[in-house]
């Protein structure tokens, strides 16, 4: 589906940092590959417990929830 960088830095984990350097504790897409990129960026960074990373219609669900 998609081409995996064999050297250098990979784009996800570049992204991540800059993402880590925010102290944000979340980051949302509406990119399923985005999705998949930052998964697997914030495992390989092991900060998957404190940024997590969601699709925006999960953030409007849970919204929605909790505003009933």
């Amino acid at each position: 589906m998609w081409l995996e960088e064999r050297i250098g830095t990979h784009i996800s984990e570049a992204r991540m940092d800059q993402i880590i350097a925010t102290k944000a504790d979340m980051v949302a897409t509406a990119c399923p590959y985005c999705m998949q990129m930052f998964d697997d960026a914030s495992k390989a960074k092991q900060v998957e417990e404190k940024l997590k990373v969601k699709d925006i219609a999960e953030i409007i669900a849970e919204s929605m929830q909790t505003n009933k």
